[in-house]
């Protein structure tokens, strides 16, 4: 089964410990959403446990995890994410969800360059060519 979700607001942001990417389908009054996100100040202790890796949460805290997504592809304005079947069914998600943000203030380009700078650590989710 695989989740699609129409976002009509895309969030980014980037500081010296964060590196966030959301989409959602509304800015204020949101039913859905999925985030992704990582940290850039990992204790040791913390990367031992996996909190390096980008941390997705579908829809809610209790659908999340660390180092969940298998690969992501990007093609016009749609981003579709599939996840490690271990961790879906860890996190009660679908093991591939389609987001498309057409309506939304953000283009291809920098949305390439975001998810590019939050799976740094793990290049391998971005293995396959962007667009492609």
């Amino acid at each position: 089964m695989a989740l699609e979700m129409k976002a009509a607001y895309v969030h980014t942001q980037e500081d010296k410990e964060t590196i966030l990417l959301g989409f959602a389908d509304s800015q204020y009054d949101t039913q859905e959403y999925v985030l992704l996100q990582r940290s850039l100040l990992v204790s040791e202790s913390e990367q031992a446990l996996g909190m390096h890796k980008v941390h997705l949460t579908v829809n809610d805290e209790r659908h999340s995890a660390y180092g969940a997504i298998r690969s992501i592809e990007t093609a016009g304005q749609a981003v579709r994410i599939h996840l490690i079947a271990e961790a879906a069914s860890k996190m009660h998600a679908d093991p591939e969800i389609t987001i498309y943000y057409q309506n939304a203030d953000v283009d291809a380009v920098t949305l390439k360059d975001i998810l590019g700078r939050l799976f740094a650590l793990e290049p391998a989710v971005l293995a396959k060519p962007l667009g492609n």
